[in-house]
């Protein structure tokens, strides 16, 4: 009766997983709908929820890894559905990882250019003087050539 025990908790477990993986991909989706529209509430709020979701998900996953290692390395055919959910959430979390990467290299090179054209660089800034010479521009505004 062991065996049959040990079988319905590897089911119970997998469908498990994949309904957690689903919940992942679905919330990774909605972050990528929310950052398109610009909704900082929403995002934040999927942010939260999926940190909540990989910290619940994380003994799921390691104990996956127990039953492939269990099965001589190779994952039983009934965790094909979840590998590819898994695949499919990697590619989306990526995605969204780069439309972040892109946002914030835009922030920042637009804070830059205010800060320049107002005269107040937070940070020291090489910049072109009427010479075509560069000069060090300080926060304080003043140029400062040699």
């Amino acid at each position: 009766m062991m065996p049959n025990t040990d079988h319905q908790e590897e089911k119970n477990l997998l469908v498990k997983l994949q309904c957690l993986l689903a919940d992942e991909y679905d919330l990774l989706l909605s972050f990528d709908s929310q950052f398109a529209d610009q909704q900082a509430d929403a995002l934040e709020l999927i942010a939260g929820q999926k940190i909540q979701l990989l910290e619940t998900l994380q003994p799921y996953s390691e104990q996956t890894k127990n039953l492939i290692q269990q099965a001589g390395g190779t994952a039983p055919q009934s965790t094909q559905a979840i590998i590819h959910l898994h695949e499919q959430c990697e590619r989306q979390n990526y995605t969204n990882g780069e439309l972040l990467a892109s946002y914030q290299e835009r922030i920042e090179w637009s804070l830059r250019t205010l800060s320049i054209i107002n005269g107040t660089p937070s940070e020291l800034e090489s910049v072109y003087n009427r010479q075509g010479g560069t000069g060090l521009h300080h926060s304080s505004g003043i140029n400062q050539y040699s």
